[in-house]
């Protein structure tokens, strides 16, 4: 059985982000063998990510319960940030090793723009890097018509109305990955790749991975960009 125990050690950065104040927390040295955990792709069944409304450019593969469990336990330290509720427990929604490889060329168009992983308010995603290479971190966003950084029912169909509003008078992005700042969207918070660090942000903020030029887009997980995300949804939050 695997070790995903946690490092007793970590080092933890509180992060408030843009004008609405979402929360970023970064995670450093996290996880207790983070390279045991990187070993599991090697026998990982990955598959392309596919179906309505799931936009990842890439290849997942399910991870152990005891993963999730343990995400849970990182952000059990971090209820205030996150306003939860004193013991408040996590549903996984995913729980997955996941890697980019879709090439350029074949990006839809949700896959040029940053994006949200759901308008529930309640769900917290937790992304672990695993690669000893920088392969690209990860960018969080405002819409600047809108002013948005984060999506929630009630601001789902002005954003999204908008956004398609914009795409007809401005024209389609570029097929390429999103990896700074645009006529569109303004960049709010920048996070470096950086092996064993784990951020925990709002599944509803707008992000993007940052991929950069020369990333290798493969599904090798000796040569690709692995990580590991888990989306943990709360009940009601208390704040």
């Amino acid at each position: 059985m695997r070790d995903f125990s946690l490092n007793s050690e970590r080092r933890v950065k509180r992060l408030a982000m843009g004008r609405e104040g979402a929360p970023l927390i970064i995670i450093d040295d996290a996880f207790a063998d983070p390279a045991g955990i990187a070993e599991l792709a090697a026998t990982a069944g990955f598959e392309t990510v596919r179906g309505r409304g799931n936009h990842f450019p890439g290849v997942r593969s399910p991870l152990p319960d005891e993963y999730a469990e343990a995400m849970g336990t990182l952000i059990d330290d971090q209820h205030t940030s996150f306003g939860l509720a004193a013991g408040a427990a996590g549903e996984a929604t995913l729980n997955h090793l996941q890697m980019v490889t879709t090439p350029r060329a074949e990006l839809s168009l949700p896959q040029r723009l940053p994006h949200f992983d759901t308008f529930d308010p309640n769900q917290v995603a937790c992304l672990h890097y695993l690669t000893e290479e920088d392969r690209g971190g990860t960018d969080f966003y405002r819409h600047r018509a809108t002013g948005f950084e984060r999506i929630s029912p009630e601001r789902f169909r002005p954003y999204t109305e908008t956004l398609v509003a914009e795409v007809r008078r401005l024209g389609h992005p570029p097929a390429d990955y999103i990896t700074k700042e645009t006529e569109q969207f303004e960049r709010i918070e920048r996070v470096d790749a950086v092996f064993n660090r784990v951020i925990l942000y709002f599944s509803n903020s707008l992000h993007s991975g940052r991929i950069p030029d020369d990333a290798p887009l493969s599904a090798d997980p000796q040569v690709g960009r692995l990580m590991a995300s888990v989306f943990l949804r709360f009940g009601d939050l208390s704040a």
